[in-house]
């Protein structure tokens, strides 16, 4: 494929990036409006994203390898958007919690499809400059993270129903679907069968595991931040710390993948994770604009780390197993991203605020430091 064609690809891909990972991030500023209709704790809150996110995190690799092998990279990511638009429209008319757990249970299907086959497309059209390919792709993600509880936010005070913008939230995944269905080009290459054949290293498994964490945190963090701010009484609107927090990474995620290529995938992971640290331990310790300066400094962290994670899985995997390879890495990572809300909500039902729950990601994210430390030193692609 030629480089304008390549090129272009990407900036289509991006798109589908940031509809993706809108609807990844519509719950949260939600989540205040459907506690209060139907009498949630923190906790109950809390088995709401993990509902979203479980089957995703289950059929992520199970996608990835279908597509892989039978070249379906293109119809998965088209029917993963349509999937999110038609459930968006399902979660209006939810009657109750059972219902709804089931509505977002559903919408978690249409996040298993995306992040392996664009990974994949990303992996094989782009030879040099992969990780570079990847952050600009990755600024998707924060673009879609910050649109989403801005545009729910806006539609609930313009309707006065959270009902209605739940509706009106489906018309990005219909336009999504449409341009991946009429631009997207599948790739030549087919993967090997054999499931597990994608894990050939013992690496690959520690980038798994590290990727987790990384999910983890940001998940647990981010669902959150909107009831922190009520909790605080902060000056600054609950519906604005989560888009504040993640304004950074539009600009964090291009940044990484450019910097990953300079350095190497090993010391930005390192690096990243270690700032993520300190940036939330600060933030626990601090009230205010100063606590919004390090949500807003972890918000830079995390974007940087997502993409090269996801491009480090994709160089490391064998038999053209790109997509079954990413689907597990990132299978697992919203695995544990659907786990850490449930315990950031107990922490919060069992203390009488948010330290002791945000102090648990400060020890995982630590971890995570740690174990990134013993990832291979090569693949500094350019």
């Amino acid at each position: 494929m030629e480089t304008k064609d390549r090129w272009g690809m990407l900036y289509v891909l991006t798109f589908c990036h940031f509809v993706n990972d809108y609807y990844s991030m519509v719950i949260p500023p939600l989540l205040p409006f459907l506690a209060a209709e139907f009498r949630l704790t923190y906790l109950q809150s809390g088995l709401l994203v993990f509902m979203s996110q479980i089957i995703s995190a289950f059929m992520q690799p199970v996608a990835g390898y279908m597509a892989d092998i039978h070249r379906w990279r293109k119809p998965a990511i088209v029917t993963g958007l349509a999937i999110y638009a038609l459930m968006s429209v399902a979660l209006a008319l939810v009657p109750n919690y059972a219902v709804l757990l089931g509505v977002l249970f559903l919408m978690g299907l249409g996040g298993s499809t995306y992040h392996p086959q664009s990974t994949s497309m990303i992996s094989f059209y782009f030879q040099k400059f992969r990780a570079t390919a990847s952050g600009i792709h990755g600024a998707g993600n924060p673009l879609g993270f910050v649109a989403a509880p801005v545009i729910v936010t806006a539609l609930i005070a313009l309707s006065g129903s959270w009902r209605i913008a739940a509706i009106l939230v489906s018309i990005p995944g219909a336009v999504g679907a449409l341009l991946a269905w009429r631009l997207l080009e599948e790739p030549r290459h087919r993967g090997e069968k054999g499931f597990f054949i994608a894990f050939g290293s013992g690496s690959l498994i520690l980038l798994t595991l590290i990727s987790g964490i990384v999910l983890g945190v940001f998940m647990g963090f981010t669902t959150f931040i909107p009831f922190y701010s009520q909790d605080t009484a902060s000056i600054i609107p609950a519906a604005w710390w989560l888009p504040i927090t993640l304004v950074p990474g539009i600009v964090s995620q291009p940044i990484g993948g450019i910097v990953a290529d300079k350095i190497g995938r090993k010391k930005l992971i390192i690096l990243g994770l270690g700032a993520l640290t300190a940036a939330l331990f600060c933030f626990v310790f601090s009230a205010g604009l100063t606590a919004l300066v390090f949500s807003m400094l972890a918000g830079f962290c995390l974007g940087l780390l997502v993409p090269v994670c996801l491009i480090f899985a994709a160089e490391l995997a064998v038999g053209l197993k790109v997509g079954t390879a990413v689907g597990i890495l990132w299978g697992f990572s919203m695995g544990v991203g659907a786990l850490t809300p449930l315990w950031v909500g107990y922490l919060r039902d069992l203390f009488p605020d948010f330290q002791m729950a945000f102090m648990s990601l400060v020890a995982l994210a630590a971890i995570g430091t740690f174990l990134s430390c013993f990832l291979p030193k090569k693949l500094m692609v350019s």
